[in-house]
């Protein structure tokens, strides 16, 4: 989650993010015509001409002023997206209960869900 830097009014206008949009506008015009029939087939279709260079500040600003925390949703125009440990699991794959990130087993770049990503 992006976070807010900043001692005084005008610094703390300023909001720090984690990664660039610019490197998922990258991913995005680099996929196969397979990934992209994918995308489009789970309802996805219109990220596939989203345009993200320069609006790193704008998605950061957006995001924190529509991120609801005491019901832990992304207030969106159609609906909000809840923000819970499922959504966090089928997202990122990040392990359900106690099992920790470290303990999970290495995947090689040549494991089949990479591999099948890749093509």
């Amino acid at each position: 989650m992006p976070k807010v830097v900043g001692n005084d009014a005008e610094e703390a206008r300023r909001i720090q993010v984690r990664t660039s949009p610019n490197v998922l506008y990258s991913c995005i015009h680099n996929l196969s015509k397979e990934q992209e029939a994918y995308i489009s087939s789970i309802g996805l279709g219109h990220l596939l001409n989203m345009k993200a260079d320069g609006y790193e500040s704008t998605m950061g600003h957006y995001t924190v002023r529509n991120f609801d925390a005491d019901r832990m949703v992304l207030i969106l125009h159609h609906g909000d997206i809840p923000i819970n440990r499922q959504v966090i699991h089928e997202l990122l794959g990040l392990p359900l209960g106690n099992v920790t990130i470290k303990s999970m087993a290495y995947r090689e770049v040549t494991d089949d869900t990479i591999t099948v990503w890749k093509k």
